[in-house]
């Protein structure tokens, strides 16, 4: 189902009920089962992803041809889920 985002004219794809509540179920489970330690495990990688693209954002201002690489320090994060 599209969906435009309010005051923005843009147009995204809400994603499809059920997929999204298997997907929660399943990080929550990669967990432990601990909700509280799958939200704390999302904010630091949105965090990371969130320094990530401000060092992009430096890195492009400052040379405004180059290509730029992004690391892996938000996949470490939500691949480490206790076993």
């Amino acid at each position: 189902m599209d969906v435009e985002s309010p005051g923005s004219g843009i147009k995204y794809c809400r994603p499809n009920n059920s997929r999204l509540e298997v997907a929660v179920a399943q990080t929550i489970d990669a967990w432990g089962g601990d909700p509280h330690a799958t939200i704390k495990a999302f904010i630091v990688a949105n965090t990371l992803l969130e320094q990530e693209l401000s060092d992009l954002r430096c890195k492009d201002f400052r040379r405004s041809s180059s290509s730029l690489s992004v690391t892996t320090s938000t996949t470490r994060v939500l691949r480490s889920a206790p076993a």
